[in-house]
């Protein structure tokens, strides 16, 4: 299984990139491929989507707040990618 990974490093104070770190280390022993992407800026986080929705993995898991969910969201809408 393909995973990718969207963290917000700076949702919920800062401390969302640890529960991301947390989850990527249990995700590791499920999955043969993790791709992570991360980015301060809202930007980066729409390219790391847009990369995403080019290569089709399995599932996205996103790490962050309700406004990192909202842009995976609208990023992913139709992409096929299951969200978890």
């Amino acid at each position: 299984m393909r995973l990718s990974v969207i963290a917000n490093p700076t949702a919920r104070g800062g401390t969302a990139i640890r529960s991301a770190e947390r989850a990527i280390a249990r995700l590791r022993a499920r999955a043969s491929e993790i791709d992570v992407h991360s980015g301060t800026i809202r930007s980066d986080a729409a390219r790391a989507l847009e990369s995403m929705r080019d290569d089709r993995p399995d599932a996205v898991v996103v790490v962050g707040g309700d406004g990192t969910v909202h842009l995976a969201v609208g990023a992913l809408a139709g992409s096929g990618c299951r969200w978890r």
